[in-house]
């Protein structure tokens, strides 16, 4: 889809302190998850949306299995380099997500 395939670029030339500050709320998300999810191991979190990778990145950090989900092919192939993404759109998920298989969920700025 044509219309995300500059949102990269965008959201990659922003000022280093923007990408700190975004960086930070991600870690304090995922910080919250945490303490719900009373577990950091062998979780399985799931992300519509997958912007430049920054979720993705605060999910690997703490040895999350992540999976994202974007409907931009560009987006897709420059996150998929280091982390798996499946293009597709949302609802439904994929046919790749089976049921009952992710403890976490999440989507900003969709």
């Amino acid at each position: 889809m044509a219309l995300y395939d500059r949102y990269s670029d965008v959201m990659s030339g922003h000022p280093p302190f923007v990408q700190r500050m975004e960086r930070r709320r991600k870690e304090r998300i995922l910080g919250f998850a945490e303490r719900a999810l009373r577990k950091s191991k062998d979780v399985r979190a799931l992300e519509v949306g997958v912007g430049i990778g920054l979720f993705a990145d605060a999910c690997m950090k703490r040895g999350w299995d992540y999976t994202g989900i974007d409907r931009n092919d560009k987006m897709v192939r420059s996150l998929g380099e280091r982390a798996r993404v499946i293009a597709g759109e949302v609802p439904p998920l994929p046919a790749a997500i089976e049921p009952e298989t992710i403890d976490i969920a999440y989507s900003s700025f969709v």
